[in-house]
Order: C-alpha cells, then structure tokens, then sequence
C-alpha cells in the first residue's frame, strides 16, 4: 500500500472558498421602485445594500431588483460553488472558482448598480489562487522533495 497523499493547501483553498460565500461580496445600491433600471441613484441618498453570493443569487428572483432575472450571475455564482465543491477532490477546482469570480465582477459591475468590491469577493479571489497554487506547489500529510505524478498532483487525497 503506498503512503497516502493529502494535499492541505487545497483543501484549505477550499474551506477558504466556502467560507466566504456569506460575506460580503459587493455593496449594491438598488434603483428605487418607479425609478428608470439606467438612472444610478448612489447621488440619490440611497445606501448601498451589502451582497453575498446567496444574495446576489436570490435577488435574481426578486421582481424589485436590477438583478432579476439575470442569468450571468446565476451562472457565474453556480460556477464559484460548483469551483469550490470540486476543490475538495482535485485542485483543478481552482479553474471555474476563478472564472466564477472574474465572471460575477464583470457581470456585476456591468448590469447592476455596484459601489465597491468587497472583502467577501477579494476572499474568493485568494480562495481560487489558493487551490490554484496547490497543483505547482503541493503542500501536506505525504508530500516530500521527490518529483510528483501529475495523478497526485491533480488529486486533493491520493494514494489510499
């Protein structure tokens, strides 16, 4: 029986990942009822709602918001969770964390009325790089200075 291999950066990579889909992702300022979807209302008074990934997700399901019905964020929210999932068994789950991430900013800040990033959104970013770095620089229980195989490399626990 070989020496088990796990890789504790990844998994750490991905309880990063998964810790931070309640923060704070974005701060919105929402349009008011009866007000035109284009007219920004940050100069308006309005305060800026703080969004996490769960709320950016239901929000697309709420008639009032400028988020409804926006496919983008679904995909691009469903994208980061299935990422992190996916971490948890190899460290090419960093790959649609990323893509996730970068997707929800360009999405976001396009369609909907975002003041500013916030911590929850740099976490995730730190999150995918994390998982990302674990396939160059595997770090953990089994790991020592022999080369690696590209199987355990691409697998979060390996050699059982």
């Amino acid at each position: 029986m070989k020496n088990p291999r796990i890789n504790v950066l990844c998994i750490v990579g991905a309880m990063v990942g998964v810790s931070c889909l309640l923060t704070t992702w974005a701060l919105v300022t929402e349009t008011p009822p009866g007000w035109p979807t284009n007219t920004h209302s940050k100069g308006a008074g309005v305060e800026p709602l703080s969004w996490s990934l769960v709320d950016a997700l239901a929000s697309t399901l709420d008639p009032f918001s400028n988020a409804y019905g926006d496919a983008e964020i679904v995909a691009f929210s469903a994208l980061f969770i299935i990422g992190t999932a996916l971490a948890f068994i190899t460290p090419l789950g960093g790959a649609p964390q990323l893509a996730g991430v970068l997707g929800f900013y360009s999405s976001s800040a396009g369609n909907l009325f975002v003041s500013e990033f916030a911590a929850g959104f740099a976490i995730a970013a730190l999150a995918a790089v994390i998982v990302l770095a674990s396939i160059a620089i595997p770090l953990g229980v089994g790991y020592d200075a022999r080369p690696l195989s590209l199987r355990a490399r691409l697998l979060t626990v390996s050699g059982l």
